[in-house]
């Protein structure tokens, strides 16, 4: 069974980090290559992420100029490896936020001020990731040489893919990444999938 798997990066991305698992070229092909063991031959991997921001802004409380540079390989790692089609977003700067922490004491009356630039992060939104992957979905189908595809994400953003993917006649098969604690996905995307499956983010198995 011709098949093409869709990973949404920044969903990968953050389970690897909750697992503790580092989160390389070579722990991500072979994440896949788990996906694909039950599943025929593989038609094409197709990643979907945001390169790291690049550009030139100021810190929220002295002006003082911050340089962000991506330095990151990853997508280009990826993109060597056999089968894989890297799919890019954009990160859109979105401004300065508060931290977590120092949000949670402003809120709870426990910070004592002034607020300075280490009391905030950097906010980035991405974008095109969604649209890119829509897209690329109603491709496969139209191609003809593709009788399932499997998606790794939990957004619920993605159901349309995933239920446009069907319509056109492609079994549509929604990959969970297994570790401790993992988090259960929506049912707005099981409902819209033909299979579950689970699959372990270990390296190990």
């Amino acid at each position: 069974m011709n098949t093409a798997l869709l990973v949404d990066g920044g969903h990968i991305r953050s389970c690897f980090k909750r697992a503790r698992i580092d989160y390389s070229a070579r722990n991500i092909e072979n994440f896949c290559a788990r996906c694909f063991s039950q599943n025929g031959s593989v038609y094409r991997i197709f990643y979907y992420d945001a390169p790291h921001f690049d550009g030139d802004k100021v810190r929220p409380v002295s002006g003082d100029p911050i340089q962000f540079r991506n330095k990151d390989k990853l997508l280009t790692e990826l993109g060597a490896l056999e089968n894989f089609a890297i799919r890019k977003g954009r990160l859109k700067w979105a401004g300065w936020k508060l931290k977590p922490n120092i949000q949670s004491k402003i809120t709870e009356g426990k910070f004592t001020g002034p607020l300075e630039d280490q009391h905030f992060s950097p906010d980035f939104v991405q974008k095109g990731v969604d649209m890119v992957l829509g897209l690329d979905v109603a491709m496969i189908a139209n191609t003809g040489r593709v009788d399932q595809f499997m998606i790794v994400t939990a957004d619920t953003d993605m159901a349309p893919a995933l239920k446009h993917g069907r319509v056109r006649g492609l079994k549509a098969v929604l990959i969970k990444p297994t570790y401790p604690k993992s988090f259960e996905l929506h049912h707005s995307l099981k409902e819209h999938a033909d299979i579950v499956r689970e699959v372990s983010i270990n390296p190990k198995g």
